[in-house]
């Protein structure tokens, strides 16, 4: 069973923080619960422990998908179930030739400030029926090129770190190579096979949207339930209504593209809403409870 967490606005809707209530409470209920996110983006700037864990662990990790992984005891396979990571830094106004309309531009654009793209791919090994993955990073020249000498240096030690781990290349390449790979089909696909390889492994797994994108994948589409978050309300969907709301709204285009606030509006009364407390405390536990009722009895 999946469950598809998004939120309704861009940042700070508490995906993660429900993700993680959730999975603990189930968790202690006696099921294996599983996490992915199939699509993950930090700032190594406004998150630098990201880039802290990223050097510990020798992989490319962002903050939510390290936040529960670590909580659920997942972080010896983070790489495969967070297979699409990508860290931006800030770029320097002052670099020789940037003019300052070129810099706003890239600022504003989260590719134009990628400097490292890591994509996993996942199999179950024949021989030894486990998971089994390899990685391909993508190196933008372009931008490590614009970043200042200690970003550079921050980054020469990421690339270092990664070079080390087997099964891992590292490709050199610039920003326009990186969007054209984030534009492919096939990169999703795999994805998805990721999350389908993870997925049987659990009882249950959350998961977790990118930013307030209506579905990060084709596939994280064929979730049980959808649970959109927004500041102090939760509100629950069927999967299958959701899912037919999204296709009817993009048609041919990726639902990754689609913002959840987008299909609100046409996806009728949900199953169930919720008020949350501000802060954590006993009435915070019980809504958690409450919720973990309901997708209990939508299991059976």
């Amino acid at each position: 069973m999946k469950i598809l967490i998004t939120g309704l606005l861009p940042y700070d809707s508490g995906k993660t923080t429900l993700t993680l209530m959730l999975a603990e409470e189930l968790r202690n209920r006696g099921l294996r619960i599983g996490y992915f996110k199939p699509v993950g983006g930090h700032n190594g700037w406004y998150q630098y422990e990201t880039v802290m864990h990223s050097l510990e662990l020798g992989v490319l990790v962002g903050h939510d998908a390290y936040m529960v992984a670590d909580r659920l005891d997942m972080l010896d396979i983070i790489d495969a179930i967070s297979p699409l990571d990508i860290l931006t830094m800030p770029l320097d106004p002052f670099s020789p030739g940037f003019r300052s309309t070129t810099y706003l531009s890239r600022m504003n654009n989260p590719i134009g400030s990628a400097v490292i793209a890591r994509i996993t791919s996942v199999w179950m090994g024949e021989a030894t029926n486990r998971l089994e993955r390899s990685s391909t990073y993508i190196f933008c020249k372009d931008t490590y090129e614009r970043l200042n000498k200690y970003l550079r240096k921050t980054i020469d030690d990421l690339i270092e770190a990664f070079r080390s781990r087997k099964n891992t290349i590292v490709v050199e390449a610039n920003t326009d190579y990186l969007e054209k790979i984030l534009g492919s089909p096939k990169l999703y696909e795999s994805i998805d096979s990721a999350m389908n390889i993870v997925s049987n492994m659990y009882d249950l797994v959350f998961v977790e949207s990118y930013n307030d994108s209506a579905a990060p994948t084709p596939g994280s589409l064929d979730s049980r339930l959808v649970l959109v978050v927004a500041p102090s309300k939760i509100a629950v969907y069927d999967g299958e209504r959701y899912k037919k709301s999204v296709l009817l709204t993009t048609y041919t285009s990726s639902p990754m593209f689609l913002t959840t606030s987008k299909i609100i509006d046409i996806l009728g009364t949900p199953m169930a809403l919720y008020d949350l407390p501000p802060g954590p405390g006993e009435e915070s536990e019980k809504i958690v409870s409450e919720i973990a009722e309901f997708i209990l009895r939508m299991a059976v």
